[in-house]
């Protein structure tokens, strides 16, 4: 998402299946949104902790379904807690958060970091997600290809992998 957005613009109002790969990808995008070292005094913000002036605040899961819940993106999302949890690891396997320790909390109480960037391109989509929730993302953002009438892609016969574009 942009750097000039307010991470509470960036929620929608949205009555997923909270099993869908549609809402996974809505929470991933706003863990790693939320949990930005560069957005850090706007999720401080949020969930109405003070930001320190010239220092980070680490955030924990807690403070996520707390986020979760203030920024009207999902009532209960305690609720959910177990699906929410595997997405965070999910981010955390692939490198797109950082888990950096357990707090005093046994759920929800481990602690975050993105200190990546995520393009302008790449917030257009969620392509960069699939690594996080799977392949079953890939497809949806590949099908809008084969909806154009004039592309017919043809395999040249023996060259397995090979093919040629044809314009018809």
């Amino acid at each position: 998402m942009s750097e000039d957005m307010n991470i509470q613009e960036v929620i929608p109002s949205i009555n997923y299946d909270r099993t869908s790969l549609g809402w996974q990808a809505l929470v991933a995008r706003h863990a790693v949104e939320f949990f930005s070292a560069r957005r850090n005094s706007e999720s401080l913000n949020a969930i109405g902790k003070n930001p320190t002036s010239g220092s980070l605040t680490t955030l924990n899961g807690t403070d996520f379904m707390k986020y979760l819940e203030v920024a009207k993106f999902h009532d209960n999302a305690w609720s959910h807690v177990m699906n929410i949890q595997r997405i965070l690891d999910s981010l955390v396997r692939v490198g797109l958060l950082i888990d950096v320790g357990q707090g005093t909390s046994p759920i929800m109480g481990r602690y975050y970091w993105h200190l990546g960037s995520i393009t302008t391109s790449q917030a257009r989509g969620d392509l960069w997600l699939s690594e996080a929730l799977g392949a079953e993302l890939v497809i949806p953002s590949y099908a809008a290809l084969l909806t154009f009438p004039w592309v017919v892609i043809m395999l040249l016969p023996g060259l397995a992998g090979v093919g040629r574009v044809r314009r018809g």
